[in-house]
């Protein structure tokens, strides 16, 4: 946590772009950083929620009664922020906000901490299911499967990329029974939120007015030359890529400002925070939604230091505890599939596919590849230096620098099916295999021979899997964590795993152009022991490796799926959950196919939507 003696430091969270005293403060990130970086190596992620939460749950007749709110938001991440701010500014409603984690702080501040930070308890903690057809690399087959559990969500401890996607994926929403949601109907709320701080782009698909600042690295590491040279040879043109071209290649843009992480609690919450209309309830897990006889809902319980409370609402509750979270939380409700909810014993409010038709990003994380540059970090004095001037390593997140996205099938296609991250000099291999879970002979065998002073990393990301995954309830203990069943790779055609192969015939043929020549690039393993059954750089060789070495991009979706079909959507255009009363999803749970981009930015286009359904049917009452 932020110490007293760094108050003045916090005011960085300003985001006002100025010259710190560089020499006072560096001393005490070098300490601060140094510390908690400690404590981060040593962290054990819990494996329910009773760490922070107590071992039971009181009885319901002992909840202490606290007020009643015009609108209660549950979640304070990315879409959480966006509603509780535009809904702030109508001073005569009092909003409640209520999040699981506590606030974020210096750590989570330094984008390169990403990693580390979902070592603390800003992670839920989360692991998949075990699986069999991914995760195959993994402890237990499990891939980690961190969430935000903090003001700002996810967007307190993720990769920063701004990524909207592309345009045909918003009109294939609105296609399948969802109008509002075209890309023209959604670009001005992209807009809305957006303060674009990078001089080249195409404004005609951009904002300077918005909250949440978008920016690039700077400087640009030394190596996306050859990466761009690369691209170019191999026939793609520089894109900007939330602009009305997506295939192609780009330096990334970054919900950074001046440096710093842009997220929805920095961004959106803290300059709301102190209004008199609101308030912010920390570390408190709702355990459910109040729900009476006429399927309407008029309050919720939430647990906090122990003891249970119960708030009231008069207008509407929002939930926005994301992809995961959410679906739990309608489950123990009493609102999702009949017969799952029968198997626990809780009572049926309203049958419902919740937790079902779980989307997410693959990423083949196995491309690795030795170069002939060496790249050397300055002392921490010097990269705090920078990063207290907006700039330097400790500003790249996961030191993610540059972009491509290409149709592995269709070279004319304006829609990409996979997205290529170049990765320069990337995490050290204690930390990759941490995070990732590698199993020990993987981690020997693959990992340790790694050299992060030389070697990237080219991660492919399938945008548009045919495989779903599932939610469910470990038990009908909110204490419990849910079961996340990812399910990668599992589609009978085999269409994923074959469109994640040809990604890396794709990146083997980046490594043959001059540019990676000059590079003297080549893959790290050329025979993985695991797969050794088949002939090398086979078809058969990359699909048993490509189970072994693909895990989650982070990007849970679908869960609370939109639609007017109650058979197969939970929330209808208006994100009103179907048959109940004053109860709305506002998170990516509610998105009905995947994006071709990341799920932050269009968790805030949710936010934003959201909060324009609330006004336009409230604003008048």
């Amino acid at each position: 946590m932020v110490l007293v003696l760094l108050l003045a430091v916090v005011c960085l969270s300003s985001y006002a772009s100025v010259a710190y005293p560089t020499e006072k403060y560096a001393e005490y990130y070098e300490q601060f950083l140094t510390r908690k970086l400690k404590e981060s190596s040593s962290f054990v992620l819990p494996t329910d929620n009773r760490r922070y939460f107590g071992d039971y749950i009181p009885e319901e007749s002992t909840a202490k009664h606290c007020g009643r709110y015009d609108f209660i938001i549950v979640g304070g991440g990315s879409s959480g922020s966006v509603i509780f701010n535009r809904l702030s500014k109508e001073r005569r409603w009092r909003i409640l906000l209520l999040e699981a984690g506590g606030e974020e702080n210096d750590f989570s501040d330094v984008p390169s901490m990403a990693f580390h930070s979902q070592y603390t308890d800003m992670n839920w903690g989360y692991n998949t299911t075990s699986q069999n057809t991914s995760c195959l690399g993994m402890n237990n087959n499990k891939c980690s499967y961190p969430r935000g559990r903090v003001v700002g969500g996810s967007s307190s401890i993720n990769a920063l990329m701004y990524i909207r996607g592309n345009r045909a994926d918003y009109d294939n929403w609105m296609i399948h029974s969802n109008p509002g949601w075209s890309y023209e109907s959604l670009l001005p709320y992209f807009k809305k939120s957006e303060h674009f701080d990078i001089e080249e782009g195409d404004m005609n698909f951009h904002s300077r007015n918005g909250l949440l600042n978008v920016s690039n690295h700077k400087p640009q590491h030394p190596l996306n030359d050859y990466f761009f040279e690369a691209s170019r040879e191999m026939g793609y043109q520089e894109v900007d890529y939330n602009g009305e071209h997506q295939i192609g290649y780009s330096g990334l843009q970054m919900n950074t400002n001046n440096g710093k992480r842009a997220s929805g609690g920095r961004n959106f919450i803290d300059p709301v925070r102190n209004q008199p209309n609101v308030k912010i309830v920390t570390n408190a897990l709702v355990t459910r939604v109040l729900i009476n006889k006429d399927k309407t809902a008029y309050g919720v319980l939430f647990l906090k230091n122990g003891k249970l409370f119960k708030v009231l609402v008069n207008q509407e509750i929002i939930l926005s505890a994301g992809a995961v979270n959410t679906p739990q939380l309608l489950m123990l409700s009493g609102i999702g599939p009949k017969e799952h909810l029968d198997e626990l014993g809780i009572p049926v409010v309203q049958d419902l596919p919740v937790g079902k038709h779980l989307q997410d990003h693959p990423v083949f994380v196995g491309f690795n590849v030795r170069t002939n540059f060496t790249f050397k970090k300055p002392p921490l004095k010097e990269q705090i230096r920078d990063f207290l001037n907006g700039r330097g390593i400790l500003t790249w997140c996961l030191n993610t620098q540059a972009i491509k996205f290409i149709n592995t099938l269709d070279r004319q296609s304006t829609v990409p099916d996979i997205e290529i991250i170049f990765v320069p000099q990337a995490s050290t291999s204690e930390l990759e295999i941490r995070v990732f879970n590698f199993e020990p002979g993987i981690a020997n065998s693959v990992i340790k021979k790694r050299d992060p002073t030389t070697d990237i990393k080219l991660m492919l990301v399938l945008l548009h899997p045919k495989s779903l995954g599932e939610i469910t309830l470990k038990s009908s203990n909110p204490l419990d964590f849910p079961n996340i069943n990812i399910n990668y790779l599992s589609d009978p055609g085999d269409e994923d795993i074959d469109t994640i192969y040809r990604s890396i015939r794709h990146a083997q043929d980046m490594l043959k152009t001059d540019a990676l020549k000059k590079l003297n690039a080549s893959l790290i393993i050329k025979e993985f022991k695991n797969c050794d059954e088949y002939t090398y750089d086979s078809k058969d060789y990359w699909y048993c490796t490509i189970r072994y070495f693909t895990t989650t991009l982070y990007h849970a979706s679908g869960t609370t799926k939109m639609g007017n079909d109650t058979r197969t959507s939970v929330v209808d255009p208006d994100l009103r959950v179907h048959g109940i009363q004053k109860l709305r999803v506002g998170d990516c749970g509610i998105i009905p196919s995947t994006t071709s981009g990341h799920t932050n930015s269009p968790a805030f286009l949710i936010g934003e939507k959201m909060a324009d359904f609330l006004k336009q049917r409230y604003q008048k009452i």
